[in-house]
């Protein structure tokens, strides 16, 4: 389950009954490009698989690149939290969907600011330890490099 930042964004992630059907509900969301919604939708369940899940089926890259970003600070430093679990499962995947989400966050923005700092702390904290990944390789190496470049560079410059 994703965990509130303060109680103004529990209300925001964790309002109303989950659905039965996710899957379903999350497609009706994407076919509506109501992004914001179905990643909430999905954070609030705390469901790695349904998660990237809807992260290949929406093109998570792609969504970020839209402007104005369909969702809000909150959501995204929520996600960003919640790929950090399981890393070491679709690892090179995890690491460009992590890597986006970092750099569509704006460390500074009122809503999540003292929040950053302690998030990316234990995001680097995980990538720094070996025992949490599998052996990297190839074009992982190079996705994770770029993640722990961008950690670095907020933790060192923004927050």
């Amino acid at each position: 389950m994703a965990q509130p930042l303060d109680g103004h964004h529990e209300t925001i992630l964790f309002q109303g009954p989950l659905s039965i059907d996710p899957i379903n509900e999350l497609s009706i969301l994407v076919s509506q490009q109501k992004y914001e919604d179905a990643f909430t939708t999905t954070i609030r369940r705390g469901d790695m698989s349904l998660l990237s899940w809807l992260c290949y089926k929406v093109n998570l890259q792609w969504v970020l690149t839209i402007d104005p970003l369909p969702f809000s600070q909150v959501v995204l430093l929520h996600l960003l939290r919640q790929l950090r679990y399981c890393i070491n499962i679709n690892s090179a995947q995890k690491f460009v969907w992590m890597t986006d989400v970092a750099n569509a966050i704006i460390p500074t923005d009122p809503s999540i600011a003292v929040y950053v700092r302690p998030i990316y702390n234990e995001i680097y904290a995980i990538l720094n330890n070996p025992r949490n990944l599998p052996t990297i390789t190839g074009a992982e190496l190079e996705s994770f490099r770029l993640l722990m470049q961008v950690i670095t560079s907020t933790l060192g410059s923004h927050v």
